[in-house]
């Protein structure tokens, strides 16, 4: 495992626990300095799988839960600093619905859920605004405000008639990212489906539909910094991935210098407090069936 210090990358030595994970999920506060990772080793005879949380801070990992996640393991997480935390669990394939966790700074415990709802992405920006994308009954966004769990409606949800939202499919498996002023985006779809990528912003009292001049590309991950922006990543179903970026009103656009169709950005992570992004891709090799994975720093 390799962690950028602010000056260099250095190599972190990993909890010999994720060697043996088939599933691993991480993430990050915003500084850097806190990381999650949710660890899902196999053991038995029945595919049964145990979930393993741990939590870097102060520069060393400790484990923190363990869960049984043969088949509901976390697939997302949002770190808005080193005593806040949200994971989102699947739904189980049996009906019940996706689990919260949340560490509140001294443990990691269950938190109330929003009910029947399948979630897939959430995203926090303190302890009283948190936000989780479902699928449960078509793409939903639902916010907590530290208190309870609410639903809000969003320009794309399943009965809009409104293009380019009217029958498009995966909207369920948007990214998220919360800012600390109260605003949030979502994006998506994560894959290129023929139609124009989907950019949603709250503004504190709803959700609008941002227009952009692309279409037949998948909109894969979204971050914010107050000093950098807006930034999300796109790769399009043909030609090299790219990068958008808002900043003081005007987009600009920053293709990745090598990349092509076979390359996808998997996520993308501003520099806290500068301009500059880091942007991780993978690109699948059909010789061998091995992947690539490349790291690059845009600086604007």
């Amino acid at each position: 495992m390799l962690r950028w210090d602010g000056t260099s990358w250095k190599r972190s030595t990993p909890p010999k626990q994720f060697d043996k994970a088939w599933s691993l999920e991480v993430g990050g506060s915003p500084s850097g300095e806190t990381i999650w990772a949710a660890a899902s080793v196999a053991h038995g005879d029945e595919d049964a799988s145990t979930e393993h949380l741990w939590r870097f801070s102060d520069g060393r990992w400790t484990h923190q839960f363990s869960r049984d996640a043969t088949w509901t393991g976390v697939i997302d997480i949002a770190v808005s600093s080193r005593d806040d935390a949200w994971f989102v669990t699947s739904m189980d394939p049996d009906g019940a619905p996706s689990a919260v966790l949340r560490w509140d700074g001294r443990a990691l415990r269950y938190q109330e859920g929003p009910g029947e709802f399948d979630m897939t992405a959430v995203a926090a920006a303190g302890p009283n605004d948190v936000w989780v994308v479902s699928r449960r009954q078509g793409p939903r966004t639902l916010h907590w405000n530290g208190a309870a769990w609410k639903e809000v409606d969003h320009p794309c949800v399943a009965e809009s008639v409104r293009s380019p939202c009217r029958g498009r499919r995966h909207l369920a498996w948007m990214s998220l990212t919360a800012q600390p002023d109260g605003r949030a985006w979502a994006v998506g779809p994560a894959s290129a489906d023929g139609g124009s990528p989907i950019v949603l912003h709250w503004d504190r009292t709803r959700w609008t539909q941002v227009s952009l001049n692309v279409v037949q590309t998948g909109l894969t991950a979204v971050r914010t910094d107050p000093v950098s922006g807006l930034w999300i990543a796109a790769s399009p179903a043909s030609g090299a991935p790219y990068v958008l970026n808002l900043r003081d009103g005007r987009w600009t656009r920053s293709t990745l210098p090598g990349g092509g169709p076979a390359d996808r950005i998997i996520d993308i992570a501003p520099a806290p407090g500068t301009t500059r992004l880091w942007v991780h891709t993978v690109r699948r090799e059909l010789a061998g069936d091995k992947e690539v994975r490349t790291v690059y720093e845009l600086v604007q």
